[in-house]
């Protein structure tokens, strides 16, 4: 797994370090956001890298850069001054352990938690969708979706679900069509990262 997954981070930077400057930026070119993924459901590497792309598109879009690291982050490690949000990719058990602690309807395909800077993602329930794309390349798209969806409520106000877009409430099946944020969500991140966000803390090493 460990080999599976930093070829995926090792493919995904390569991938970003050539995008093209973001449609909107403007003078925000080089805001960026660190994206610490936690894997626990094991995925493979063709799933992680659809992901990936969905999530670059759509910060890319925003004027957001977009940097992945394997692993979570020390808590005493320096910090590098970029806001950072860690993406835990939950198991099935965890999932489970956390709906029902929690009290997390079945329906519902990941959380934010904006005090801590922490999305966490119920993978079996999103590969569980109906799906009119092939399984792989579908279910990559759609984590992808559900991923930049809870960094969205991390990074915008509370009560952020808007009617279209990236942020609607429902989730949309519909992977043809790239959901993203309404440029006014996208001026608030970028005025947001702009300025000292609160998940700006002490990364710079990871443990893996």
């Amino acid at each position: 797994m460990a080999t599976t997954t930093r070829a995926f981070i090792a493919l995904t930077l390569s991938i970003w370090a050539l995008a093209d400057r973001p449609m909107g930026a403007r003078d925000n070119a080089r805001l960026r956001i660190v994206l610490n993924l936690e894997d626990f459901a094991s995925l493979v590497s063709p799933t992680l890298n659809d992901a990936a792309t969905e999530v670059r598109q759509v910060f890319t879009h925003a004027g957001i850069h977009v940097v992945w690291v394997y692993g979570t982050r020390r808590a005493n490690a320096p910090s590098d001054g970029q806001p950072h949000v860690s993406v835990q990719i939950l198991s099935h058990d965890m999932v489970e352990r956390k709906s029902v602690g929690e009290g997390i309807p079945s329906r519902v395909l990941g959380t934010a938690a904006r005090e801590i800077c922490r999305v966490s993602i119920f993978y079996d329930r999103i590969a569980a969708l109906e799906n009119p794309v092939s399984e792989g390349a579908g279910r990559g798209v759609l984590l992808g979706r559900v991923i930049a969806h809870e960094i969205g409520h991390v990074l915008l106000p509370p009560e952020s679900h808007s009617d279209a877009g990236i942020m609607r409430g429902t989730f949309n099946l519909r992977p043809q069509i790239v959901p993203l944020f309404t440029e006014e969500q996208a001026e608030t991140i970028r005025s947001t990262l702009s300025e000292r966000h609160p998940c700006v803390g002490p990364p710079g090493r990871y443990s893996n």
